[in-house]
């Protein structure tokens, strides 16, 4: 076999390895993973001499594949092999040396909770194992947004509209993001409770990243799948439910669909993956808008252009459009601080009510 085609089967073997972890089949990702681990070292070493930038990318993916395996004497064994070779670009060694860095800690036993969930994008503008630097950190920052969400609502705490999180949330639960191996564009996020944290919030507290994982995956479902009866039966409290909505909005594609089509993701608490695109987008917007309603004497109209400026205490923003006009919308304080606030200086599309001159706010989405 050529090193294609073996680079190739490594990467079918580590596809499958992702949901095997993602469904805690420990004993079955392990010995996936161990497989990819061969055929990407036998594609190693089958590259041509001249292939130096490829010898660099294949050498990396390897030594990843073997430690996510807990290959670990293998791992470094490749690792210093690879390092000693001298065909190794500066950024695969850079890249090496830090992975024999986590293969210490691991066998150190510094690792974090198996709370995770897999997001995969597809389509547009995404190629095979990269995406848009900008895109990657807005749906990153919303699944950060949504687990926060998802941990206050377990504990019961009142709906936040303003600011982030409390300390005692951020400090209790952190979140990650790592990279996974490359299908379309993928990356996993994960949450690590910190033990050593004595706080009255969750003073002798059993909930668990798991908990907060499983939780926002059955919501996320329900968003995607029933975004009425479904997430009505799982989150009945108005304002939580509406911000849920909204956030997963955000994860979906715009109709344009120019930067990406689709967004999977993978967790273990739920057998197939969570499918988040168009129509999805289409039915959560309807579920937002049926808890909308007008004054006999208002209309709905849409306002696109640049978000300049907002006072969500004073209950107003700014929006500028194409042509300079600047437009104020009032009545815009109950829009959450998380969702509205990364949004400045970007294009987006609001909705309004306008009575006479005056327009009342009812909801915003980024404009593609």
């Amino acid at each position: 076999m050529t090193w294609l085609e073996q680079h190739r089967l490594s990467e079918r073997y580590a596809s499958d390895a992702e949901v095997a972890k993602l469904r805690g089949e420990q004993a079955q990702f392990r010995e996936l993973y161990a497989i990819a681990a061969q055929h990407e070292e036998s594609a190693l070493a089958a590259i041509p001499s001249d292939k130096t930038r490829t010898y660099g990318i294949i050498a990396v993916s390897a030594v990843a594949l073997s430690f996510k395996a807990a290959e670990y004497t293998s791992a470094k064994t490749l690792a210093y092999r690879c390092l000693a070779s001298q065909r190794l670009p500066d950024s695969a060694s850079r890249q090496i040396e830090e992975m024999l860095q986590s293969i210490a800690k691991e066998q150190a036993n510094i690792h974090l909770e198996d709370a995770q969930m897999l997001v995969s994008l597809k389509g547009g503008a995404i190629l095979h194992g990269g995406a848009p630097l900008d895109l990657i950190v807005d749906k990153s920052q919303k699944m950060r947004s949504l687990i926060y969400r998802a941990t206050e609502y377990l504990k019961k705490l009142p709906h936040r509209r303003r600011g982030g999180p409390r300390k005692e949330v951020t400090d209790a639960f952190r979140t990650w993001i790592f990279q996974a191996e490359p299908g379309s564009y993928q990356f996993t996020v994960a949450v690590q409770k910190n033990r050593q944290l004595e706080m009255a919030l969750f003073a002798n507290d059993d909930l668990d990243p798991k908990q907060i994982i499983e939780q926002l995956s059955h919501i996320l479902q329900s968003c995607s799948e029933s975004p009425f009866e479904g997430l009505s039966s799982l989150v009945p409290e108005d304002d939580y439910r509406t911000s849920f909505l909204k956030l997963a909005r955000d994860l979906t594609p715009t109709s344009n669909g120019t930067e990406f089509r689709q967004l999977d993701i993978h967790t273990a608490s739920v057998q197939r993956p969570i499918s988040l695109n168009r129509n999805s987008r289409y039915a959560i917007n309807e579920a937002i808008s049926a808890n909308i309603e007008l004054a006999s004497d208002e209309e709905e109209v849409e306002i696109g252009g640049t978000l300049r400026a907002l006072h969500l205490d004073d209950d107003w923003i700014r929006v500028v459009q194409d042509d300079e006009q600047n437009v104020r919308i009032n009545r815009a304080g109950d829009e959450v601080d998380d969702r509205i606030g990364p949004m400045v200086n970007h294009k987006v599309i609001v909705r309004a009510a306008k009575a006479g001159g005056s327009l009342r706010f009812l909801d915003i989405e980024l404009d593609e």
